[in-house]
């Protein structure tokens, strides 16, 4: 049983179900041309893995009964107005109000692509959000010099392990691991930040930006932020080419990061 901070893990972190103890991963039968829904999640097949697993969109996109879903935003939160640079969603509103600042300045095979400006929300999600302090290397370590290590087209791209580079590691703020904090923010489109996780209460340091809406994520992954700038540089590393299993075949990295002003 694991006490330490640091816990190395043979298998990545995926994003949706998962089980210790299973060793096989079904895949669903692809569906061709669906358009104007969104999926639904039924109970899934178990995504096996002992460790840390953040599962291919074609786990789910093509097995769900299809819906068409509300758009209604949830009565109970603050909305605030402002709009995402830049963002392939139409004026997506954000969920919440931006408490903090960020960015990802990054580079692809060496050379400099541009920054990724992020929104965290941290009325909504204020443990959460302390992985800012990853973006400063107040701890003596942190996301500068880590990579996008998982990259699906038409999904997410994945980041935030600064310790093995290849989902298998990562470490809290808070230690080995943290609980999920709520569940309040929704994967509502392109550019949404969410944690990373192997099940129920899992959290580290990794995380994805959602390329597409991807409801069947919500009351799974912690939603804590959302790009506000930068979205063009999103889409240059969601259309890397990549390997069967999903690693950027030229390295993507983020060469600094750091926290900026807020707006008045």
């Amino acid at each position: 049983m694991a006490s330490m901070q640091l816990v190395s893990r043979s298998c990545p972190l995926f994003q949706g179900s998962y089980s210790q103890h299973v060793s096989n991963v079904q895949r669903p039968p692809i569906i061709s041309s669906i358009t104007n829904l969104q999926p639904c999640y039924p109970k899934l097949p178990t995504l096996s893995c002992p460790a840390r697993v953040l599962a291919s969109k074609s786990h789910y996109s093509s097995c769900f009964s299809l819906v068409q879903l509300s758009k209604a935003p949830s009565p109970s939160l603050k909305y605030r107005r402002m709009a995402c640079v830049n963002s392939m969603a139409n004026d997506l509103e954000l969920q919440a109000k931006v408490t903090t600042k960020c960015f990802f300045d990054v580079e692809i095979g060496g050379e400099p692509v541009g920054r990724i400006v992020i929104g965290l929300f941290g009325d909504v999600v204020p443990k959460t959000i302390n992985l800012k302090n990853l973006h400063a290397g107040e701890k003596g370590y942190g996301y500068k010099g880590c990579s996008f290590h998982r990259i699906i087209k038409d999904f997410m791209i994945q980041g935030g392990d600064f310790t093995e580079g290849n989902g298998t590691g990562g470490i809290s703020i808070y230690g080995s691991s943290f609980e999920d904090e709520n569940f309040a923010l929704k994967h509502i489109g392109p550019g949404v930040l969410s944690m990373a996780n192997a099940g129920p209460n899992t959290n580290g340091s990794q995380f994805f930006i959602c390329t597409v809406k991807t409801p069947w994520l919500d009351k799974r992954h912690v939603v804590f932020g959302h790009v506000v700038d930068g979205m063009e540089v999103v889409q240059k590393l969601e259309s890397q080419e990549t390997s069967r299993s999903d690693i950027p075949r030229l390295p993507c990295r983020i060469v600094n990061c750091g926290e900026l002003p807020i707006e008045g």
